[in-house]
Order: C-alpha cells, then structure tokens, then sequence
C-alpha cells in the first residue's frame, strides 16, 4: 500500500544537533521513494540537503503541532516519521496524536509511550518499573515549591531536567539549595509544559549506550554499545567516547544488551533505539536513564564504527519489513542486515571546544565540565587500538589548542593536577595522562 508520508525535519542545526539528521533524512527518503511512497517534508530549516531534492514535496513551515496539524490535513498524510528529527520531531509526534485522536496519521516504528518517555523521565521511571527495570529515582515538579521538596526527599545533589523541552534536553546538575531555584526557573521556562523532572544524582557512574533495532516479528539486534570515558555528570556530547565498550566484562555487557532489548520490546519499538545505562563500578549495579527512539549522534558514530546500514535497514522495519526480508542497498552482503556487527578496530569520538577563539574575541568562558553542553562539535579517530585511536582524534580536535599542550601539562605543579581532575576540564585526558606520567596515587584524587 502506497502510503502519503510526512517526515518532520530535524529544524536547523546547533548544540547537539548536527548534520546527522539531515544525512539520515536523506537516507530515509531514497528508501521509501524506491518502495513507492510520496514523501512530504516539513522543516524550518531552508538550508538542509534532504530538501533540495525534486521529487519530493518541500514545505517550510515553523515546526509546531497546529502547522503541522494543517499540512498533515491539507496534504492528506497517512503517516509519519519522526526518527530523523531529532527530539523535537518525536515531541511534536506526540502532541499530533493527541490532538488528532483516532484521525491522526500512524508514526512509523514509535508508539505513544515510547515517545512520552523520550521526554519524560517520571513517566519513562514509570513504564520501566512495569517491565522489572531499573530507573533514576525521580520526581515531576510544576513549580520551585515542589522542585524543593523533590530536593529534600532525595537530598543533594540532584539533576533537574525540562519535560517536553523548547529544542534540546537540558540538564542541569544542582549542589545545593543556592543553585536550585535558578536552575528550576530555567528549566521550567524551557518546558512547553511548565514542568520539571528532580533527578537523584548517579554522578560518578560509567555510562554505557546499546543502539538496538527490532522488527515486527520481535527479531532484535544490537548494533553497537558505546562507553563514555567520562562518568555521568559530563554532558554526553562533550564525553569523550569510544566504541567498542571497552571495561565492561561481558556478563554485565550481555546484561545490559538483554535490557536494551527488553525495553525495545516493552515500547513495541519497529526501527531503532538506543538505551543510555549507568552503571555502578562498584557494584555492577545499573539503572536506564534515557531512551531515544531517534537517530542521534550516537547512532551516527556506530555507524561510522561499524559500517552497518542502519538508516536504510530502519526504514524498512518502520514499513513492516522483517530484518530477514529488508531491501539495503546491493553494495552490501547478502543476509548483512540480520547479523550483528563486529569490530577489529577502535572507534573514539572526541568533543572540540572553542574555549580559545572565544577568549581570544574577548568572551569570558567557564571550561570547567558538567551537564550543560559545552563542545561545538567532535572529530573521529580510528585506530588498530585506545592509543592510537585517542591520538588521531585529540590531534584533529585540538591541533591548535593550547590547552592540549604537553608542555602545559609539565608546568602544572601536583595540587593542580589533582584539582582538575577532580573538576574535570576541556584537556582532562591529558592531565590524566600527566597523573598517571607522575603516579600521584588514585586516592589523592577520586571524586
């Protein structure tokens, strides 16, 4: 059945969203146009790649629920994808359904819960304490008053995050009872609800992502897992991250793998997700904290790993295809799309700062590390190991950098070092490497 298709763009690219969406857009549309579909596209962003093409329909609109509620009846859409817009194509998926009811288009490879949950930790706590998971504690908040009373119930410090943010997540890690009321009015006024999510801190735990696909008939793979170098408490993005996990024994890696694939099932998901983990390296305890049924950065970097053909194998699940039956393109293998990948490299991200162009413009900057992104972008280093891997991709982020200077690092007296690791900047993983150079003991600075 030939479907009319409405995929709502990703809007222009910033902070924590690059050229990712509009590259799996691209993708997206070359599959469904083969299988028969008309395309529509909505987007406020006139300079994407995706909306040049000329066999599609183009609409530049601001991305809002009621605009697109008027292109989807004007246009006479039968479905949606929103697996390429980024947070904000799932968010306005869901407002859709809830304004169309039973009139409403279908959303290819998501369901309403799991796209609620994308936005909402309480209720994502809520759905995963129903399938017998583990989740951040956590506790919704309409106002400062109840940010305060979620603070003193789990005491400080805490995370607060937006629900149903304006753009991106924002996440804001919180000390004490000085920092709170800031930190609630801002997320608050960032919430298209006027609510917020009063996390309890798990800073210090190793966080680990599964990028997992399912089809229609419960096949699941694991795509990839991808370790962050830094613990919870630096934002994602400017998390040093490296594919595959690498300090993980593979009991807890196939625990984690089995949840990811637990939570794809429990959401219904045909398509692609990722689960976010953090573990606790004492114990090997973990909870989930997020779930994004979008393509992200962290998709993108497992594909770039693995070489695996994950947006035109995605495109397949969300018409119904099985992962034994999906078409990909003929440059790969044949039965490619049902095995999962397998790597005799290392693949490492590493998060570019501009710390010292802004300096140098005369901006005051704070390159001290927490959850508020601060890189403006990341370069990719390949390598046979860590080592080298970890080389290439600090000399491209950072050839120029001061900061990155081994000699700096020389100049730096012990108490310094010990500081800054315990406050973690943008050069982090070279005084580290400095610590360990002058073997001051683990002790002296743990967090």
């Amino acid at each position: 059945m030939t479907e009319r298709i409405l995929i709502i763009g990703g809007s222009a690219n910033d902070f924590g969203r690059e050229t990712e969406s509009d590259a799996a857009s691209y993708q997206v549309v070359n599959g469904l146009v083969k299988r028969g579909h008309q395309i529509v596209i909505a987007d406020d962003n006139p300079y994407g790649f995706t909306t040049e093409r000329e066999e599609i329909k183009v609409i530049e609109t601001q991305l809002t629920a009621p605009n697109l509620v008027k292109v989807i009846v004007e246009e006479h859409i039968t479905a949606i994808v929103a697996s390429v817009g980024g947070l904000t194509a799932v968010r306005l998926s869901a407002e859709i359904l809830q304004i169309l009811g039973n009139d409403a288009p279908k959303v290819l490879g998501m369901t309403l819960p799991v796209m609620q949950a994308a936005q909402n930790t309480k209720y994502l706590q809520e759905r995963l304490t129903q399938l017998k998971l583990p989740a951040v504690q956590t506790r919704l908040a309409s106002n400062v008053s109840e940010a305060f009373d979620a603070a003193r119930d789990f005491d400080f410090p805490v995370v607060v995050r937006s629900v149903a943010p304006v753009g991106q997540t924002i996440r804001l890690q919180v000390e004490d009872a000085e920092e709170l009321e800031g930190a609630a009015e801002t997320a608050l006024n960032r919430s298209l609800t006027h609510q917020v999510n009063v996390d309890k801190s798990i800073r210090g735990y190793q966080e680990i992502a599964m990028v997992v696909v399912r089809d229609r008939i419960d096949t699941t793979l694991l795509i990839g897992g991808v370790e962050d170098m830094d613990p919870v408490g630096i934002h994602s993005a400017d998390s040093i991250a490296i594919t595959p996990v690498q300090t993980l024994p593979d009991p807890m890696f196939q625990t984690l793998r089995n949840a990811a694939f637990t939570v794809a099932r429990g959401f219904n998901v045909q398509g692609l997700l990722e689960v976010r983990f953090a573990v606790n390296p004492a114990n090997e305890e973990f909870v989930i904290t997020r779930v994004t049924p979008y393509f992200d950065r962290t998709s993108a970097m497992v594909v770039t790993a693995t070489g695996y053909p994950l947006v035109p194998v995605i495109t397949g699940l969300m018409v119904g295809e099985s992962l034994t039956s999906v078409r990909i393109p003929s440059i790969y293998a044949d039965h490619t799309a049902l095995l999962e990948p397998t790597m005799d490299h290392i693949v490492i991200r590493f998060p570019v700062f501009a710390f010292g162009e802004l300096e140098t413009a005369g901006i005051k900057t704070e390159n001290r590390l927490d959850t508020v992104q601060k890189s403006v972008g990341a370069t990719i280093g390949v390598g046979r190991s860590v080592e080298e891997a970890l080389e290439k991709a600090i000399r491209a982020a950072h050839f120029n950098n001061r900061n990155f200077s081994p000699t700096l690092m020389n100049a730096l007296t012990d108490n310094e070092i010990v500081e800054q690791l315990i406050h973690p900047r943008d050069n982090r993983i070279l005084v580290l490497l400095e610590a360990l150079r002058r073997g001051i003991p683990l002790m002296n600075w743990q967090n």
